[in-house]
């Protein structure tokens, strides 16, 4: 069912039009003026209207006229009924904006085909109109998903570019603008090559990684000299996660990490030691040296310099690390029982001695 506007001065011709228009199943308003029809049609627009032309005030083309410039007129189907019947009448119809135009005095059959032209015209239109908003709505929503999108990764502090299926730049990060000194917004649209200050041989690997499968993509290194300073990057090739043919890169500032890195390399470690001056060098190589032979060693050094450690590192360097390694506090041994303490004692041997004592050069029996 249609609910169709009907404008007819003339009253006969009004309630036979409404009549048949009723019998094919639609919903009818009805008027004798343009004024009251564009009234009727601000309040409510029509999917289809039929008009007389000749009536007093506005005619029917300038209504059709007024009609298109309306919300909802420009999807509405017009068809002009006339008693004229002069050459270039359907042109000047067609011409104000009508689809349609029936001459009066007319056969029912007549009219019937008419508005069943006019009938799939709605139809068509309406699914048309169906069309185009499923469309728009689509639309709106891939524009939402990509303005959601967009902030969540301007709020990340990566470089991140995005870009699309003809490799043109649609999205650079706060971050990327900050860490390639580029400018997003006369970035967008270049080409990704030109915007990125990337080495030539990194671009190649980039488009090669970005044809591979995402699950198959390593991540790329890449160095670049930014405001004086080297800057290393890792670079990271994902698919835009709205299923759309676009790339996105992550660049990673990867510099300070690496450079801690290389500093953990650069040191060298023996036991609990580690270290990477020349003379705690020099003092690995003496300890490497001293654990390949049987002999004693003196160690010297204030409080707190790691003379107990030295020690250490011979021992496990040497063929006895399987053996004791026993410390002495030499600052906690007392005269009265210096003996007793490194070589031990059997009970009895003094007073207070209430049973056997191990030295610690027998604990240490073996080892250092």
């Amino acid at each position: 069912m249609t609910h169709v506007l009907l404008v007819e001065d003339d009253v006969d011709t009004r309630a036979l039009v409404r009549e048949l228009l009723i019998r094919r199943g639609h919903e009818v308003d009805a008027c004798a003026t343009a004024l009251d029809a564009l009234r009727l049609f601000r309040e409510r627009p029509y999917p289809l209207v039929v008009t007389d032309w000749l009536m007093p005030g506005i005619d029917g083309l300038q209504l059709t006229r007024e009609i298109r410039k309306l919300d909802g007129g420009e999807w509405c189907v017009v068809v002009v009924v006339t008693a004229r019947q002069e050459v270039g009448d359907l042109q000047t119809v067609l011409d104000a904006g009508a689809d349609d135009y029936v001459t009066k005095p007319f056969e029912i059959s007549y009219l019937n085909v008419r508005l069943e032209v006019a009938e799939r015209r709605v139809a068509e239109t309406s699914r048309r109109r169906a069309a185009e908003s499923a469309a728009e709505a689509s639309r709106s929503s891939l524009e939402r998903s990509r303005n959601d999108l967009l902030a969540i990764l301007d709020l990340m502090r990566v470089a991140i570019a995005m870009v699309d299926a003809a490799g043109a730049v649609t999205f650079l990060s706060k971050a990327a603008e900050t860490l390639l000194g580029v400018d997003r917004r006369s970035g967008s649209g270049s080409f990704w090559s030109d915007v990125l200050p990337l080495p030539e041989s990194v671009v190649a690997r980039v488009q090669e990684v970005a044809a591979l499968p995402e699950s198959e993509r390593p991540r790329l290194e890449a160095a670049i000299v930014r405001r004086g300073l080297a800057l290393q990057l890792e670079i990271e090739v994902r698919d835009d996660p709205r299923g759309l043919a676009s790339r996105i890169l992550f660049l990673y500032d990867v510099t300070e990490r690496n450079e801690l890195q290389q500093m953990l390399r650069d040191r060298q470690r023996l036991g609990q030691i580690i270290a990477k001056s020349r003379p705690m060098l020099e003092v690995f190589r003496l300890i490497g040296e001293l654990a390949k032979v049987d002999t004693t060693v003196l160690i010297l050094g204030e409080t707190g310099t790691g003379k107990e450690l030295a020690a250490r590192a011979i021992h496990e360097a040497s063929d006895r690390c399987e053996k004791p390694f026993v410390a002495v506090n030499c600052a906690g041994l007392t005269e009265s029982l210096l003996g007793s303490q490194l070589f031990g004692h059997r009970r009895g041997a003094f007073t207070g001695a209430i049973s056997d004592q191990q030295g610690m050069f027998e604990a240490a029996e073996g080892g250092t």
